[in-house]
């Protein structure tokens, strides 16, 4: 729990939380990777944590969630994103923890389907269609 404490607590990391790992819809996280990879501070997902009270209530097959996380994020996302993906255990309670840095003057795309899309901070910024 003291890790997540001091990135919460911490005001130059963006932190987005996720009760679960969305296997049907990764775009529902690819699209915060993007947008904090063209961001300019540290971004973590921490996955397994209940979003409104902060409330750590896990990840059932965290195995599955590391690989299809890691999969999801070295298919869909252009140029090469090497983030930090760590399964952490908390009261018994397993979460994953994704670390994005920052590019340096890079643009980094999700592939949605057959459109490369950039984000940053949220917003939709390009869209173009893929050759």
């Amino acid at each position: 729990m003291d890790i997540i404490q001091k990135i919460l607590g911490n005001e130059r990391y963006k932190v987005v939380m996720k009760d679960k790992v969305n296997f049907k819809n990764p775009n529902t996280y690819l699209k915060t990777v993007t947008s904090f990879a063209n961001g300019k501070c540290i971004g973590y997902i921490i996955f397994g944590i209940e979003p409104e009270n902060k409330e750590i209530i896990g990840i059932k097959n965290v195995k599955k969630a590391y690989k299809e996380i890691f999969k999801e994020i070295k298919t869909k996302i252009f140029p090469d994103l090497i983030p930090i993906i760590e399964i952490i255990n908390i009261n018994a309670r397993n979460i994953v923890l994704l670390k994005i840095f920052p590019g340096k003057n890079i643009r980094y795309y999700y592939l949605n389907t057959k459109r490369k899309s950039v984000y940053k901070k949220k917003r939709y910024i390009e869209n173009s269609n893929k050759k």
